[in-house]
């Protein structure tokens, strides 16, 4: 219970005070705005809460996948190249949402903010998967050649896979802002279970490997 309390709580304390901030200090300077009515609001929130469940399912599912297939000394070689990889990601869905704010409050600008997005996390992409390629097998070596020798090839393919990523993290929130979410959550379906399936099946041939 104790590590279940350690997510649950911190995050609580957090809803509590942003919500405090937004009631008491944002919200009341902040110009009215119109309101979606109950139907389309219920049918958004819904949605996101869908394409969040399916997005996040996937990243926790990969490590139980490398354990149950090649057991916990495999799922060490994985953790850290994941964490380079799912580091970066992050970062991307933090460039690209600045494009779902600034098309909220500017829809008519929505395919130049597109462009810049695409430009700013394909940069992100390029370099940061760059850097993992180069750099990425030294810092492994740190933990010691034989981590450095078994998790070198995940490393790289997933930094190898960063350009891509970006494009479909636009693109993904592009269609957010013009509540296309069937779309995404269909794409996000697509890409969960190709990830998954061919995991399953290339774990056992190429080890963590096949995950890249």
């Amino acid at each position: 219970h104790g590590i279940v309390l350690s997510w649950i709580v911190p995050a609580l304390v957090a809803l509590l005070g942003v919500t405090a901030y937004l009631l008491f200090r944002k919200w009341p300077k902040h110009p009215p705005v119109a309101i979606p009515d109950r139907r389309e609001l219920t049918s958004a929130v819904g949605g996101e809460y869908v394409i969040g469940l399916v997005s996040t399912a996937v990243p926790l599912a990969l490590p139980l996948l490398v354990v149950h297939e090649l057991g916990l000394a495999a799922n060490a070689y994985f953790s850290v190249p994941w964490l380079f990889a799912t580091s970066l990601s992050l970062l991307m869905w933090n460039v690209a949402s600045i494009l779902l704010v600034e098309a909220a409050n500017r829809p008519d600008q929505l395919s130049a903010l597109l462009r810049r997005a695409l430009r700013m996390s394909l940069l992100v992409g390029v370099v940061g998967g760059l850097g993992i390629w180069l750099v990425g097998p030294w810092l492994l070596s740190l933990l010691g050649p034989e981590y450095a020798e078994s998790s070198a090839w995940l490393l790289r393919l997933t930094g190898l896979a960063a350009p891509a990523v970006a494009v479909v993290v636009v693109w993904t929130t592009a269609a957010r802002s013009q509540g296309w979410l069937r779309r995404v959550l269909a794409l996000q379906l697509c890409v969960g279970v190709g990830v998954l399936g061919l995991s399953a099946l290339l774990l056992g041939p190429l080890g963590v490997t096949g995950i890249g």
